[in-house]
């Protein structure tokens, strides 16, 4: 399905009235209303124009595809929940780039600390989850976040500590993060043990394409995911959960066709 969002754009532009949009553009009242509800059939490409024009964006900042095997794998979720963190003192992600600026990436620190501890101390041992971003720079940076925050997290045996990043490729500026190939026996072993004090591991594309990454029952978004890749964190913690606790997939890009998608 094509999803509009011009209802997000606006509110990205701080343009609070549908009336001062068909002023400025030109655009039929009613055609921006059907937009903005995302309830419009076909568009016509001098609208679209227009508005990438207004908005100086392109085509898919205005229109999204969704797979509809993630709208199925969404709807038949189980007990997942779905919780969302937005840091209103910084801009959106960019649609198009990954753009992630310290602000973000310490707010991002911060209520993923808040929530894991949260998570840990109301199911004891059992809590084991991912936290996905889309750069390996800013795995780094946000692992250095955490750490900050909580020190003894950290440690540089790999088994031992509670937080670790796993990543395909290593980063020669950070000798302390370069992950390869062996790590992820290790890593998955101890993700598998409840008894094992690992609770986080960063990744970018690691263990979230199919059954090959360990049973997990929280997932922190730190990137936008598209089709496939969303539908298999989906169905990851909905249908993989072994631990008998809630799975939570927590969204700190803007994800809102998730939620909307419940409620079809």
């Amino acid at each position: 399905m094509i999803r509009c969002k011009l209802s997000s754009l606006m509110g990205e532009k701080h343009i609070l009235k549908l009336s001062d949009l068909a002023r400025d553009t030109g655009i039929n009242r009613n055609t921006l209303t059907s937009m903005y509800y995302d309830r419009v059939i076909r568009i016509d490409v001098a609208v679209a124009d227009t508005l990438c024009k207004y908005f100086d964006c392109t085509m898919s900042d205005i229109f999204e595809y969704i797979d509809n095997d993630l709208l199925e794998a969404v709807k038949k979720r189980g007990n997942l929940t779905i919780e969302s963190y937005e840091n209103i003192e910084e801009p959106k992600i960019s649609s198009s780039k990954y753009i992630f600026t310290r602000v973000h990436t310490q707010f991002v620190a911060s209520n993923v600390v808040k929530h894991l501890e949260k998570r840990i101390a109301d199911n004891e041992d059992k809590v084991k989850s991912l936290l996905i971003t889309g750069t390996q720079v800013n795995a780094v940076e946000l692992y250095d976040e955490i750490v900050k925050l909580r020190p003894e997290w950290h440690s540089e045996d790999l088994n031992d500590g509670v937080i670790k990043v796993l990543m395909s490729s290593a980063i020669a500026e950070h000798g302390l993060h370069r992950p390869i190939a062996e790590y992820r026996e290790i890593l998955y072993k101890r993700m598998m043990d409840d008894n094992d004090k690992l609770k986080l591991v960063i990744v970018i594309d690691m263990w979230i394409h199919g059954p090959s990454g360990p049973d997990i029952n929280t997932v922190y978004l730190n990137r936008k995911l598209q089709g496939s890749r969303l539908v298999q964190v989906v169905d990851k913690l909905s249908n993989s959960n072994k631990r008998k606790i809630n799975p939570v997939l927590v969204d700190f890009v803007g994800l809102d066709f998730i939620t909307r998608s419940l409620e079809m």
